[in-house]
């Protein structure tokens, strides 16, 4: 009778296991959910609007050429909206939490975007990364003219060293 109860005892450790594999995964799928993590997806469709329209730009596209670049930009974003979409990513992405957070942090994260101050942290997130991207292109801008200057005086300075060689 031991030996019975000891069997049905080792047998179902494995499907404990599972429940609980099973667990955290609907709660890191719950915290990815509460975060939005989804809506990334669409940020990156955003960015590669963005990055065809500079494109668009560089390649100096003629009003003529317009209808062919649009063209192939629709293609592209389909192809990018097929092959990146969340459906895709949503089980690579909870391996990547259950990776990296414990059950308990994965709970706590869970209690800060179920309560009030995490609700306003998600709701408020879009204009405080617009703001921080506003500082960082502010920076940049500034900067830019001094890197600008730099590399103006490092090419005078490589030109005077080259004639000084012959």
């Amino acid at each position: 009778m031991k030996r019975f109860i000891t069997i049905i005892l080792l047998l179902s450790f494995p499907v404990f296991g599972f429940a609980d594999e099973v667990s955290n995964r609907n709660d890191a799928l719950e915290l990815l959910t509460l975060m939005d993590a989804d809506t990334m997806v669409d940020n990156y469709y955003s960015r590669m609007e963005q990055v065809m329209i500079s494109m668009n730009q560089q390649l100096g596209v003629m009003p003529s050429e317009q209808e062919l670049f649009d063209k192939y930009k629709s293609r592209m974003l389909a192809l990018m909206k097929e092959e990146m979409n969340w459906e895709r990513m949503q089980e690579s992405m909870i391996d990547l939490y259950l990776k990296h957070y414990s059950e308990n942090e994965i709970n706590d994260m869970l209690a800060f975007y179920k309560s009030t101050t995490g609700k306003a942290m998600m709701e408020k997130m879009p204009e405080v990364r617009k703001g921080s991207m506003f500082i960082g292109q502010s920076m940049v801008n500034d900067f830019m003219p001094k890197i600008q200057a730099l590399a103006v005086e490092l090419k005078k300075e490589i030109e005077n060293a080259r004639k000084n060689q012959e």
